[in-house]
């Protein structure tokens, strides 16, 4: 094999820290024109240092198409313990919502471009969700609108703690989408280095849209959304994908996943990476290189709207900066933290640098 240049080295170790950085990204660390980066990994493949489907994406940015649901969020906040078979007194806030479009409108409060697809009702629901997140930063062109369907509902039941009580989840509109109904154009698919999906896709849909990313060579990620919804994304295998325990043990195909390696099991399974949540506890990491814990950030509120979602969005944000595994998910904790200090999932959060928060991270190894 012949010896790597001086440069190629530098891009080598580059590539070490961070498999997941775009030409555009290893072009800024090192200084150098993202034209020399692609002529050196065109050298490295011809050398044998870079084998099988590429990391490095050239791309013209770093951006994130987030593909999945777009709805409208209902947040009913109990003032007082929830009594089951009675009425319980609350207060309710509507928001724009649904997976897809929060990770979008999160990624988009870091200063990232942020790119959403996905299916809306031609009502007013549909539209005023749209124009909400366009004002948020979100490139919404690629929004398709289902004539005689409508937008989907999501109504979260929060207690006086901020906890979850129930969720109701009207996705109809998600059911009957093919791949080809909301694909966006090949055009925007180049313009991406990360794709992200949502288990409120149908099977096939989530599918195709692997298919798709590994035909474009875009890194993919996918949330398993609910553990009813989980079992919708369990045979595909991701670079990374994010859920939390109970979401875990059924991509993991078991009743119950281990707390303290269920991210490990996951990359053990044929997933790139995992991230898998535990609530007030924080959120673990593994990927082929090493295995870590990010502790959450105390918040105030407590309100776990959207609170996942924004660590979906911050990890990603941080990956598109150049950031390893380990500090994204930090960034997404302080996200998450920042989401965890409102009411509802939607509300445009400040522009987060994607630096690291060491008091927020352990590791189980260093990488």
């Amino acid at each position: 094999m012949v010896d790597p240049t001086p440069q190629e080295r530098r891009l080598l170790d580059a590539l070490q820290d961070n498999p997941f950085l775009s030409q555009q990204s290893l072009a800024a660390r090192l200084r150098i024109s993202r034209s020399t980066v692609a002529s050196h990994i065109r050298s490295l493949q011809a050398k044998g240092y870079i084998e099988g489907r590429a990391y490095i994406l050239n791309t013209p940015e770093d951006a994130v198409l987030c593909i999945g649901g777009i709805n409208t969020d209902v947040t009913f906040r109990l003032s007082a313990p929830f009594i089951p078979g009675t009425s319980n007194i609350g207060a309710a806030t509507e928001t724009p919502g649904g997976v897809a479009r929060n990770v979008a409108e999160a990624i988009a409060s870091t200063g990232t471009r942020a790119i959403l697809a996905g299916p809306i009702g031609d009502d007013s629901r549909g539209h005023a969700v749209v124009n909400a997140t366009s004002r948020s930063g979100v490139d919404c062109s690629a929004v398709a609108i289902q004539n005689g369907a409508s937008t989907g509902t999501y109504t979260a039941v929060i207690d006086p703690t901020g906890s979850l009580v129930m969720g109701l989840s009207d996705m109809g509109i998600l059911d009957d989408i093919t791949w080809k109904s909301i694909r966006p154009h090949a055009s925007l698919m180049s313009r991406v280095s990360w794709m992200f999906i949502d288990a409120n896709l149908p099977p096939t849909v989530a599918a195709s849209a692997l298919e798709a990313s590994r035909a474009a060579g875009i890194l993919i990620t996918a949330d398993a959304v609910s553990v009813q919804k989980a079992s919708r994304i369990a045979g595909l295998r991701f670079d990374l994908v994010f859920c939390n325990v109970d979401e875990a043990a059924v991509l993991l195909g078991r009743r119950t996943a281990p707390t303290d390696n269920a991210a490990l099991q996951l990359v053990g399974l044929g997933h790139k990476a995992a991230v898998v949540t535990h609530g007030s506890n924080g959120a673990s990491w593994a990927n082929a290189r090493g295995s870590g814990h990010c502790r959450a950030i105390d918040a105030v509120h407590g309100d776990v709207t959207g609170a996942g979602d924004s660590l979906i969005a911050g990890t990603l944000a941080g990956l598109c900066k150049g950031d390893t595994l380990r500090k994204a998910v930090a960034l997404g904790a302080r996200l998450a933290a920042h989401a965890l200090n409102r009411v509802g999932a939607s509300q445009s959060a400040p522009e987060i640098a994607a630096s690291e928060h060491p008091d927020a991270i352990t590791e189980k190894e260093r990488i």
